[in-house]
């Protein structure tokens, strides 16, 4: 349906960041273009918290992202048993909470919550008896997975608020001295202020399976090992990425963050991809369902050889490297230049990094 002369509403189906930050973009850079921002549940984000490197973020896009941030560190650090490493590279994080309440408060009118099929089913089919033209952008989570042999990043996550202060200023990225088990394991720790933190047990394990109130546990005897006394746990967090080894199809589709297949195959995150997809749309300058199919296409062209070399070192670190022993593939990993580790963490490798990482007697045989 496309009516002479009209510009067409643009609808976002999934409120999780990737629909988010895709909804504030387009509000930013086009102000009079119509568009609508659908989400399943009953607020946006869930319950999760997305962070990401200073370096992953285009200059370009910090005008309509630095409003979105909920916290901002200077540096961050690394642990291992026989290396640690303080990192002078920004640390940014976004939580849904936050997300939630900015965007409810400032596009009051342009957000609908709790959509199902058939209230979407509804929505579309009032446009179209209203003569209204639209496009849809889907930013529905990951998409079905065919593939039979996958890694995962899989965590669990406690918001902690304690009884005293903890001192802490930066980041603790991963704290990897702890007992390793199940593949490679670490604790992450976000301070939020100077009396509640984020600790995250995580590992890139073969198996999807958590136990979560045994990890939880864990955390906390973390803490207590730590010093500090719980006054309360806030909040929870669990998660589960599934990390590609073989190359798969892209879906087809308008599609934006998870749903678009742009997933770091290491890491399991999506911002830098979806960052890069927004940015390429909006400087097109017209917010058309061509441009933004066009913009996917660049932004995929533009990972494609990284993601293939990524798929790569997923193969040696699950299916070549000893679960135990996988943490120092990733120790070897922190001693190579900090530009780097960013540029690993961007998504997107000069050729000479791809050289620097497999080069010399990496911890796993590379045939």
């Amino acid at each position: 349906m496309k009516l002479e002369g009209a510009q067409r509403e643009i609808w976002i189906k999934g409120g999780g960041l990737a629909g988010c930050l895709l909804f504030v973009a387009i509000r930013h850079a086009f102000p009079k273009q119509k568009v609508r921002l659908y989400e399943r549940a009953d607020r946006l984000g869930g319950s999760h918290t997305w962070s990401f490197h200073d370096h992953d973020v285009q200059s370009s896009s910090w005008s309509w992202l630095r409003p979105m941030l909920s916290h901002s560190w200077p540096a961050y650090s690394v642990r291992f048993p026989t290396h640690s490493r303080h990192m002078k590279t920004a640390y940014h994080s976004i939580r849904s909470e936050d997300l939630h309440r900015k965007l409810v408060e400032l596009f009051p009118g342009d957000i609908s919550l709790n959509v199902g099929e058939g209230d979407w089913s509804h929505a579309k089919i009032e446009a179209f008896s209203q003569d209204r033209d639209f496009f849809v952008i889907e930013a529905c989570g990951w998409p079905a997975k065919a593939a039979p042999i996958y890694g995962y990043q899989k965590f669990v996550g406690l918001e902690i608020e304690l009884e005293s202060a903890h001192q802490m200023t930066e980041v603790l990225l991963k704290d990897a001295t702890v007992e390793q088990r199940d593949g490679y394991r670490f604790v992450y720790i976000l301070p939020w202020t100077p009396k509640t933190f984020l600790v995250e047990d995580t590992y890139y394990s073969n198996s999807p399976e958590l136990d979560v109130p045994r990890l939880e546990s864990g955390i906390e005897a973390y803490v207590s090992n730590m010093g500090f006394k719980i006054k309360s746990i806030l909040r929870r967090e669990v998660g589960c990425l599934p990390l590609a080894l073989y190359e798969e199809p892209f879906a087809k589709g308008l599609k934006i963050g998870a749903a678009s297949g742009l997933a770091h195959p290491v890491t399991g995150y999506t911002t830098p991809q979806t960052l890069r997809t927004i940015q390429t749309f909006i400087e097109m300058k017209d917010p058309t369902e061509k441009n933004y199919e066009e913009a996917l296409a660049a932004t995929r062209s533009y990972y494609r050889p990284d993601f293939r070399y990524f798929r790569l070192l997923n193969r040696m670190m699950f299916l070549a490297a000893d679960p135990d022993k996988r943490y120092k593939i990733l120790e070897r990993f922190y001693r190579l230049s900090p530009a780097l580790i960013d540029r690993f963490y961007s998504g997107h490798l000069k050729i000479f990094d791809k050289v620097r990482i497999l080069a010399g007697k990496p911890p796993v045989a590379l045939g």
